[in-house]
């Protein structure tokens, strides 16, 4: 069944089987890839990923779902993404809520489905989600900042997510 962009977004999605973190040779980042089907149905090219540093501990996760249409020229992306007590700040220019314009956020943010698909339909289908809300919650853990993206992005079963593996590292 084809399915608009939003009505993926908006839908209940679940996670589709067994989830693991990765990590790739000579790469400092943990990425954990999960499938999600909606109303039982795998969709194609639609899935949940996090990203982690592993000398990190509890800091710069992000949670977004993907989503990659099968078959087509354009290779979407991210279509929403939570960064949870990132390393950078993030701007959202001269676009979005007026009180947010060239304000730099430090702290977790959420670049949310809505506000991007109001500002450009066209470059959410390719990934690019340029606007950025504060997360008022203080999500003090891993596990209430997946809890927390999970309810935003509508997925059940993210009991099964593991925490990262990070590495400690002693301070030289």
């Amino acid at each position: 069944m084809a399915r608009g962009l939003d009505e993926i977004y908006r839908a209940q999605k679940h996670i589709i089987g067994p989830t693991s973190w990765e990590r790739r040779p000579k790469d400092e980042y943990l990425r954990l890839v999960a499938p999600l089907e909606i109303e039982g149905e795998a969709v194609e090219g639609l899935r949940l990923g996090l990203m982690a540093h592993r000398g990190m501990p509890d800091r710069g996760v992000s949670f977004q779902v993907e989503y990659h249409p099968p078959g087509q020229s354009a290779k979407g992306g991210p279509i929403c993404r939570i960064e949870w007590r990132p390393q950078g700040t993030h701007n959202n220019k001269g676009i979005g809520p007026p009180e947010l314009r060239y304000k730099p956020q430090k702290g977790s943010h959420h670049h949310s489905f809505e506000l991007n698909w109001a500002q450009s339909e066209a470059r959410v289908r390719r990934g690019f989600l340029d606007i950025a809300v504060p997360i008022v919650d203080a999500l003090s853990s891993f596990e209430e900042a997946l809890a927390f993206a999970a309810n935003e992005f509508r997925i059940n079963g993210v009991s099964g997510v593991p925490i990262p593996p990070w590495e400690e590292r002693l301070p030289w």
